[in-house]
């Protein structure tokens, strides 16, 4: 069964839009940077005060990367990992041009702009909490399917309506929720490749979905400096389209196999 997040874990995901950019609006980009890294300081000083007092194990047998290669060593998990690389690609690289979208259409300032995308975080966190429920009652692959059309409606809306600003806030809704409702699912079938290892199963869906968003957002660069913003979005959400063609095909249920530590 899956076990929903804590709200202490979704509020960031609701709030750090809204917060970089009221931080932006009053000091400048350069600020969000600066207190960030100050954060980021002092939450990894209290990870590793405080792990200190929790105990851990090694195991002698294991290898670090020998356990990775066990993981995509059948077809199934190797093909699951791949859709999440692309899914990467295509929604983080999409969202990480929504602010410079809205800036050059809108002109709106660092405030405006971080309050418009607060509906992103939103529409995620409403995205996970129903995944959890919805993968009670549906296919676990029509649930990915279903998300990744829906970031590809997101995608679609903003090149038709984007300089609507009720269609732009549409647009950035969809692709937080299109994003959540893909991405959690595929998580839960990722951790069901590794009975024994699923820590090390979350750590590659999250290393080829971040590495995935930054190649996303390369390419996307390439993209906008040829075609401009709006063919990029429509780029984006066809080939969001194939995907999810390429994931109804590709994401099966498996049972949970015995991959260890």
């Amino acid at each position: 069964m899956r076990t929903l997040p804590p709200l202490g874990v979704l509020l960031p995901v609701l709030l750090h839009m809204a917060i970089g950019g009221t931080t932006a609006y009053f000091l400048s980009w350069r600020g969000v940077f600066g207190i960030y890294s100050v954060l980021a300081a002092v939450s990894t000083t209290l990870l590793f005060v405080s792990g200190r007092h929790y105990p851990s194990a090694k195991n002698p047998g294991s290898s670090f990367f020998g356990l990775y290669g066990r993981l995509l060593r059948t077809p199934a998990s190797l093909r699951l990992y791949l859709i999440v690389l692309l899914e990467g690609i295509l929604i983080i690289g999409s969202f990480s041009y929504l602010g410079a979208y809205i800036s050059k259409t809108y002109r709106y300032n660092y405030f405006y702009i971080g309050l418009i995308m607060t509906a992103f975080g939103i529409a995620a966190m409403i995205g996970g909490r129903m995944s959890g429920k919805l993968g009670r009652r549906l296919r676990q692959k029509n649930l990915v399917v279903s998300g990744l059309i829906i970031a590809s409606a997101a995608n679609v809306v903003l090149y038709f309506l984007g300089y609507q600003l009720g269609f732009l806030i549409l647009g950035v809704t969809l692709l937080g929720f299109g994003l959540m409702l893909a991405h959690s699912t595929l998580l839960t079938i990722a951790t069901e490749f590794a009975a024994q290892a699923r820590g090390a199963a979350m750590s590659l869906a999250a290393f080829c979905f971040m590495g995935g968003g930054g190649g996303g957002t390369a390419i996307g660069g390439k993209v906008i400096g040829a075609a401009g913003f709006n063919l990029f979005y429509l780029y984006y959400g066809l080939i969001l389209i194939a995907l999810a063609s390429l994931a109804a095909v590709w994401v099966t249920a498996r049972a949970v196999s015995e991959v260890r530590a």
